[in-house]
């Protein structure tokens, strides 16, 4: 119960709160690493202003790219087994990221970060009275 009210303190003054790490496994062994994989957004802002990280890691060399189509966005790596990108983002809807072969534009592994909107719930005021009796 304490765990919660402290997470709720935390949200209420940062306006957003993220949470942790994602990782996808692609078939051929490799893992995409997505952090944040939650956005929560405070009721009376309007979108998620964060940084995407995103890590891939493969057992052999290749061409990869790095793909985020809500934001036309497309990086690409050659002859690497693992790559780091950093995505500026500033959004109210959920964010697909892809790992692409370059030659065959193939998806090899897809992750989401999630964009959620929190709304307290209502409650009503407490009030105290007359319940001294010293």
């Amino acid at each position: 119960m304490k765990l919660r009210r402290i997470q709720l303190i935390l949200f209420r003054s940062l306006g957003l709160f993220i949470f942790c790490t994602q990782i996808a496994w692609a078939a051929d062994g490799g893992q995409l690493l997505v952090t944040p994989q939650i956005c929560v957004i405070d009721q009376g802002r309007q979108a998620c202003q964060t940084v995407i990280n995103i890590h891939y890691q493969s057992e052999t060399l290749g061409d990869y790219c790095a793909v985020v189509d809500s934001f036309d966005i497309r990086r690409c790596y050659l002859q690497v087994n693992q790559f780091e990108l950093n995505v500026d983002v500033n959004t109210n809807k959920s964010v697909q990221i892809n790992i692409e072969e370059l030659q065959s534009n193939d998806v090899i592994v897809r992750a989401k970060m999630d964009v959620v909107i929190y709304k307290p719930k209502k409650t009503r005021k407490r009030r105290n009275f007359g319940w001294n009796f010293l």
